[in-house]
């Protein structure tokens, strides 16, 4: 009887080819290349350029295999992934946001956004530019906590000789302005004999 050769499944593949969207990428095999194929053409294509190179052009972002025989007798097999062009989005975001710091890195079909920027606003800007790629995004963006602005209203502070002083004098230039019907008084007393006040009129 003859004997059974036993079955060998390939599925492993031997190395990842990354290439971004609208890119290529030059696969150099050691030995003479017979025949290849791609999984999904839809996602990138392949072309056999010489004996031993081949040509894969990024399609869509997501994966898919490729396949290559040569004399070697066992299929070599390549697991392809076309990414966004991470280089060309961070150039887009520096010509938008020149003074922010933002790095932009691609892995399958997520884009990565890190860096400091100075604002929720910059950090929002950037994340539109990169959906743009049709990736999903990761915004790892840091963005410093806002400044609080504090407003006070202070109160002239004289002390009580000066405001006797000060409160006649102005009981005779302008009576008419400090009386109970011309003028509303809001003040207050410290313990070191001082007398924050304020007219309103």
């Amino acid at each position: 009887p003859v004997p059974l050769l036993a079955q060998r499944v390939v599925s492993q593949p031997q190395q990842v080819i990354s290439v971004s969207r609208g890119a290529s990428a030059l696969l150099v095999n050691p030995t003479a290349i017979q025949r290849i194929t791609i999984g999904d053409p839809a996602v990138a294509d392949a072309n056999v350029v010489s004996a031993t190179e081949v040509v894969v052009n990024g399609k869509v972002l997501g994966s898919t295999t490729l396949l290559v025989w040569d004399n070697s007798g066992a299929p070599r097999i390549y697991s392809v992934e076309v990414t966004a062009d991470a280089q060309a989005i961070q150039r887009f975001i520096k010509g938008v946001k020149p003074d922010e710091n933002i790095e932009v890195s691609s892995s399958g079909n997520t884009v990565t956004l890190s860096g400091t920027v100075r604002d929720a606003v910059s950090a929002s800007r950037a994340v539109e530019i990169a959906r743009t790629s049709g990736a999903n995004v990761i915004e790892n963006l840091f963005t410093p906590p806002a400044v609080q602005v504090m407003l006070q209203v202070r109160f002239a502070e004289i002390s009580r000789s000066i405001m006797k002083d000060w409160s006649s004098s102005l009981s005779t230039v302008n009576p008419h302005r400090v009386d109970t019907d011309g003028a509303t008084w809001v003040g207050q007393t410290t313990p070191e004999g001082q007398i924050g006040f304020l007219i309103d009129d």
